[in-house]
């Protein structure tokens, strides 16, 4: 009998968990203070134990659950419900009890995980930043313009290859190890960046995962930082930045760019300051692209030559992934997720990015870390 029982009961307890986990979300909702405090206390704990289970795993789990473990839980839940509406099998409620219980725990530990840090403070709010509702075009331009002279720089410190791409000079563990440090240095003058250290893991169908056009995904249900490998090595590294920004509980899309931003430039690594650089310059020539084309034209002719041929060169490889269905669906599947969960502008959220930059640059005078 007290097998037969604690299905039901497990169901209970799952659905008050989730009872809760939606009434957190609802007080985060009414109070940003609230959902500041749950972020950098409870959701931090909760992430670095999940990335720290997870870390020891050198592939990621996320990607198992997702390619293996979920078409099977979906083919036993339609499996199971034919078998109780039509042939009335007993076994077959409790196999539905036992994915609803799943269900109810996997959206409550979102919401504790990851999903109170939508509520957070903005960063604007966190780095004492200028909020500025629109961009002026001068201001546009001398961000840009600073950023191309800045790679003028950089640029002569990185390695490319023969087909003008720049070149990783890192193994996977010491990239991750880098990038962490610009984290604790970042850290160190802004406190909100929760502590937590996990590698970020490689998606094993990297290429495959490319016709999405998506370059990498964090999971909160097992804290990890997944990335496409496939990309060429300096949106990897921008990319490996940006998961590890959501690892911290940075939830925005525009704010995890500019962390990772950050981070890269806290690194203190000529590598990471150039990929981060290049990063954000494409960004913002695409912003000054859409503003005035003669002045995307001016900033074009005088980029440097190596950042022209990176450009050029990740072109050539985009080009086979560019037009593709599955490229349309996630879209539209990330478009409605992120406005779901609160990001108005959807996709278009990613790049934001420009108007943090652009408040960072008018506090500090430049555009690296200080």
């Amino acid at each position: 009998m007290k097998n037969k029982s604690f299905p039901k009961k497990a169901l209970w307890i799952c659905l008050a968990l989730f009872v809760y986990s939606c009434a957190l979300i609802f007080v985060s909702f009414k109070s940003t203070a609230f959902s500041e405090w749950y972020s950098r206390n409870i959701s931090a704990f909760l992430r670095r134990v999940l990335s720290g289970l997870t870390g020891i795993f050198p592939f990621s789990i996320a990607e198992i659950l997702v390619i293996a473990v979920l078409p099977i839980l979906v083919i036993v839940t339609l499996v199971s419900l034919v078998g109780l509406v039509f042939f009335k099998k007993k076994a077959c409620s409790k196999i539905l009890g036992i994915v609803l219980c799943a269900v109810l725990c996997a959206a409550s530990l979102f919401a504790n995980v990851f999903g109170v840090c939508y509520n957070r403070l903005s960063a604007e709010q966190n780095f004492g930043l200028p909020e500025k509702k629109t961009i002026r075009k001068d201001e546009l331009y001398n961000v840009s313009d600073k950023l191309r002279s800045e790679l003028e720089i950089t640029s002569e410190d990185v390695s490319f290859d023969s087909d003008g791409a720049s070149v990783c000079p890192y193994s996977w563990k010491e990239l991750n190890r880098k990038i962490d440090k610009g984290y604790d240095n970042l850290r160190k003058e802004y406190g909100f960046v929760s502590n937590i250290k996990a590698p970020a893991k490689k998606i094993l169908l990297s290429p495959i995962m490319t016709y999405t056009h998506i370059s990498g995904i964090y999971m909160p249900l097992t804290g990890e930082a997944n990335v496409n490998t496939n990309y060429p090595d300096y949106v990897v590294c921008y990319t490996t930045a940006h998961e590890k920004a959501h690892q911290r509980g940075i939830s925005g899309e525009d704010e995890a760019n500019f962390i990772a931003y950050l981070a890269c430039a806290a690194s203190e690594d000529d590598y990471l300051v150039y990929c981060a650089q290049m990063s954000m310059y494409d960004y913002f020539l695409s912003a000054v692209y859409d503003t005035d084309s003669g002045m995307y034209s001016s900033l074009l002719s005088e980029s440097p030559k190596k950042v022209l041929s990176e450009m050029d060169s990740y072109y050539r490889f985009f080009e086979k992934y560019r037009n593709s269905a599955a490229s349309d669906v996630a879209y539209e599947v990330n478009d409605a997720y992120l406005k779901t969960l609160g990001q108005d502008e959807g996709v278009k959220s990613y790049d934001l990015v420009i108007r943090l930059m652009t408040e960072w640059y008018e506090k500090h005078g430049n555009v690296g870390f200080n």
